[in-house]
């Protein structure tokens, strides 16, 4: 553990944890909706020629009922998707090459299979979910120095 860690209480660190954490989550909801809405309008419900959709019904069922459910809470739709459905969205292989591979070109230049690779290495997006949950609840204590962070209940 690097010095700078160390003088970071725990408290302080899981702050940092959960504020980098729904960074990521509300810049890929505005990289999202700032580049579909513009190219499709509600693309939530947006159907191809072929009947294809943007993003998968099932998505779009639950995003409808989370905004029945707290009408308020959430300005757009895309506010209402999981982090995990939004890097689904990002990944895409249609929606990646059309849209999202101008902005991971510098992190990802080898496309949306590096970026699925890099989200699903290690259970990544499994951890993160578990991480972001226990922030949430306030149950993360600090790790002793054996423990990774995959090790996490």
């Amino acid at each position: 553990m690097s010095l700078a860690l160390k003088k970071v209480t725990d408290a302080e660190l899981r702050s940092i944890c959960k504020e980098r954490i729904e960074a990521l989550e509300h810049w890929l909801r505005r990289l999202i909706d700032d580049l579909l809405a513009t190219a499709y309008g509600n693309y939530f419900t947006n159907v191809d020629a072929k009947g294809n959709r943007l993003i998968r019904a099932s998505l779009s069922q639950q995003v409808e009922s989370r905004r029945a459910s707290e009408p308020a809470r959430y300005p757009r739709r895309i506010d209402k998707v999981l982090l995990e459905d939004a890097v689904d969205i990002v990944c895409k292989p249609v929606l990646f090459r059309k849209h999202f591979a101008k902005p991971h070109s510098g992190p990802f230049p080898m496309g949306e299979k590096r970026l699925e690779l890099f989200f699903a290495t290690s259970s990544f997006l499994e951890t993160i979910s578990r991480i972001q949950t226990l922030l949430a609840l306030g149950k993360v204590n600090k790790l002793p120095a054996t423990q990774t962070i995959s090790s996490i209940p």
